[in-house]
């Protein structure tokens, strides 16, 4: 079921989309700034530059005192979240756990449910579950092979669980459309986790980015991927903690360097936790 908040979003993604091919500015803080001014608030944390950080989140500074930290990766597909988590995952051996979140499609070969995710049988096993209230966020993406509606979202019930492991960092690629919400829920929580909410941006003209790139890596649906990317690329600057730059020209190594550093300003919060915590 396509909710009016979507239909919104679609609307929006869709003019967005039109005004940055037309500009067909390199999707950097930069590039995008001149055409949304938001993106001049960051700054770069590293001397590669490829971790910029809002007034929001500047110098490391922690939320609250809490030994939890959910961090929250999304951007436009193709951006290179998956790979983000992973090495982050990688540069803090021990201290991280995947948040799983959900989806309606059945699983591929090897994949494990509970593991990469909790596969639910089709879309009406799905929306049952958003109905009796089950999920923080979910957005539709994409068709399944008998042509329904691929739905993705988040489980409440995954991030309880989580909290109660020993990981002290949950990370999860999540909708950005969904941020609000799950800022909400777990601002409620006796747990108290912080939240550190990141955008990708793959590096590269818009037009490159719009009319190739999507077309190669989602064939089946990149004019619906494309549109939910013009809607993100311009609310991101809003919501965003955070920007991880993926400079796709420069391949893996790219992401290795963003992983890294978020990992590196991961680790002064927690240095700044305890600082706090040693003082009181």
């Amino acid at each position: 079921m396509i909710t009016a908040k979507e239909r919104r979003m679609e609307k929006e993604g869709v003019r967005w989309r039109k005004s940055l091919r037309d500009a067909d500015m390199l999707l950097n803080p930069a590039g995008l700034g001149g055409l949304l001014p938001d993106y001049h608030t960051y700054r770069p944390i590293d001397d590669q530059g490829v971790l910029w950080v809002s007034g929001r989140a500047a110098h490391g500074k922690p939320v609250k005192t809490d030994t939890k930290l959910i961090v929250l990766i999304s951007g436009p597909a193709g951006a290179g979240k998956d790979e983000v988590r992973r090495r982050l995952t990688g540069a803090l051996p021990g201290q991280v756990r995947k948040l799983v979140t959900a989806t309606s499609r059945p699983p591929r070969e090897d994949e494990v449910h509970g593991r990469d995710y909790y596969f639910y049988d089709g879309p009406k096993a799905f929306q049952d579950a958003i109905d009796r209230g089950e999920f923080l966020e979910f957005a539709a993406q994409g068709l399944s092979s008998d042509g329904t509606l691929r739905l993705y979202g988040m489980p409440k019930q995954s991030i309880e669980d989580a909290l109660a492991q020993p990981e002290r960092i949950l990370v999860s690629h999540t909708e950005m459309s969904g941020w609000r919400r799950l800022r909400g829920f777990v601002g409620k929580m006796s747990q108290s986790p912080s939240l550190l909410t990141t955008f990708v941006l793959p590096v590269m003209r818009a037009r490159r980015y719009f009319d190739e790139w999507l077309v190669d890596k989602r064939p089946k649906d990149f004019n619906e991927r494309g549109i939910r990317a013009g809607w993100e690329f311009a609310y991101a600057p809003k919501r965003a903690d955070m920007l991880v730059i993926n400079q796709v020209d420069d391949g893996e190594t790219a992401l290795a360097r963003a992983a890294w550093a978020l990992a590196v300003f991961i680790q002064g919060r927690f240095t700044a936790i305890s600082r706090c915590q040693s003082a009181g």
